[in-house]
């Protein structure tokens, strides 16, 4: 999102403009056409074979393609002037890192459309349709002496081509996870069972979730912890407002950031869910803003949940991320500087919080959350009894309007972060939430019957793997074929075309014999 490069001035064109203003039109687009698409997914879910809303959906991924690839260009051409900005010192570090981190956002979010678009066009489900109707107009065109066995060889032959595509299509998306994740033929062979087994028991398919295992291995999960990190993105994109992808993104970029360990991952989800259940906030904007703070947060040595519990308190007092994940992050990296250079701000920050200076800044070296809590609570009384804000602020030397604005609204819900701390640290040593929140959502009908047919498409993956050697030598041999008739010249042609239609005719007359 543009957010994460707010206050970096470029060139563009010869135009000196504000980076984010410069992306705000691509971005729109892009939210548009994403949410048009969710529209038409919804609706082909309901009707997959609906010729309309098939060609939408390819129109709608190429333009999405197109307008990431735009955003990426932008991003890129400006790289050098950002990182000359950051050498002289004219944005900050975070500035910096933000930049980086969104061109990594652009790039994958550019990876993972094109994927969608390339799976798309390799179900070919246009194509198995016509072929569909073209075996129909066989059957009702063949003789009466060989119509039962026509029918009984078209269900086979439908059988045998929805064996193929199964088999093709995670193929070609487990293609994908070999190319991201550095395992041996074993870990693999490995990874695509578990695959296979995390399907079987959620609700959502073995091709859709080789996709998250994907992107787990291009952002850096290591080969052992795939499948664990999977099927935490899976639960979490089943049961809330995350798509998987979205949330495997945005908390291996969040983890990476701190330096957390990958094996709590669950712990983080169960947190993230039980947070998103007792607050005014969803699951996806909780994240969005822990992504945000996560870097000042590690610096002060705030914990997982903890940073959770901030952002839920930020979110539910109506924040959004860029302003209210910016805005904190500036005053948690000043409170820790007037802290190491015992400033004389630091005396306006202890009396705030009602304690010492020497006990505030013990706070906060050893909890910090607890010294942000004590701010916040004191500023809270401080209004209640009085005293003007304003003016609080200001000898904080807290001074921007972000700033004073999201300090005024948390001053108003120390209790509800008290409350959203207690509530993360419980679901963080628990670790139940979101096992339970993703139970409740597989045993609906709509995901048992999607079980089943994760439980088919296994078995056709399988078998298809037997027949996929075959169909490969076949186009092979059609390939070379069609290389033979395009070499021809045009008489030549024009007999062999009136050859193979008397050829195709006698088979439709004689179906019978075979």
């Amino acid at each position: 999102m543009a957010s994460r490069i707010q206050g970096i001035t470029v060139e563009i064109g010869g135009d000196t403009t504000k980076l984010g203003n410069a992306l705000k039109s691509v971005n729109d687009k892009t939210k548009s056409l994403q949410n048009e698409l969710k529209g038409v997914n919804t609706l082909l879910k309901m009707d997959p074979t609906n010729v309309t809303l098939l060609k939408q959906k390819q129109d709608l991924l190429n333009k999405s393609i197109a307008e990431c690839r735009e955003k990426l260009n932008i991003l890129k051409s400006t790289q050098a002037q950002v990182q000359e900005q950051f050498n002289k010192g004219e944005i900050t570090e975070q500035q910096y890192r933000d930049f980086q981190r969104e061109i990594v956002a652009t790039e994958q979010k550019l990876k993972n459309l094109e994927k969608e678009a390339k799976s798309f066009g390799s179900v070919g489900t246009q194509q198995i349709a016509a072929v569909g109707t073209k075996m129909q107009t066989l059957g009702n065109s063949i003789t009466n002496v060989g119509k039962k066995l026509t029918i009984v060889s078209a269900a086979a032959s439908a059988a045998l081509v929805g064996v193929a595509k199964s088999a093709i299509d995670f193929e070609t998306a487990f293609t994908g996870v070999t190319k991201t994740v550095d395992g041996t033929d074993e870990e693999l062979r490995k990874i695509k069972e578990g695959l296979f087994d995390l399907s079987e028991g959620t609700a959502s398919s073995a091709t859709d979730i080789a996709s998250v295992a994907e992107a787990a291995g291009q952002l850096g999960v290591k080969t052992e912890n795939i499948l664990g990190f999977t099927k935490t993105m899976v639960r979490l994109g089943d049961s809330t407002n995350l798509s998987s992808d979205e949330a495997a993104t945005a908390i291996a970029q969040l983890y990476n950031v701190m330096g957390s360990d990958i094996n709590t991952v669950d712990r983080f989800g169960a947190a993230l869910v039980d947070l998103g259940n007792n607050a005014a906030t969803t699951e996806a904007d909780i994240l969005n803003m822990a992504t945000r703070i996560g870097s000042s947060g590690k610096q002060v040595g705030l914990t997982e949940q903890q940073i959770l519990a901030l952002a839920t308190s930020l979110s539910s007092v109506g924040l959004e991320a860029e302003g209210g994940g910016s805005a904190i992050s500036a005053v948690i990296t000043k409170i820790d500087k007037d802290v190491a250079l015992n400033s004389k701000t630091l005396k306006t920050w202890a009396n705030v919080a009602g304690l010492s200076v020497n006990d505030f800044k013990n706070l906060w070296q050893n909890d910090a959350m607890s010294a942000i809590q004590a701010v916040v609570k004191g500023m809270g009384d401080a209004s209640a009894g009085g005293e003007n804000l304003n003016v609080i602020l200001d000898d904080l030397g807290v001074t921007s309007l972000r700033q004073t604005d999201t300090m005024k609204r948390l001053s108003s819900a120390s209790d509800l972060m008290t409350e959203m701390l207690n509530i993360s640290n419980d679901a963080w040593t628990q670790n139940s939430a979101l096992t339970t929140e993703s139970s409740k959502r597989y045993e609906t009908t709509a995901a048992k019957i999607q079980q089943v047919k994760n439980t088919v498409t296994e078995l056709c993956s399988k078998l298809g793997e037997i027949l996929l050697p075959i169909i490969q030598k076949i186009c092979n041999g059609l390939s070379n074929f069609v290389n033979w008739l395009s070499n021809l010249s045009p008489a030549a042609q024009k007999v062999m075309l009136v050859v193979l239609a008397l050829v195709a005719a006698l088979r439709t007359n004689i179906n019978f014999c075979w």
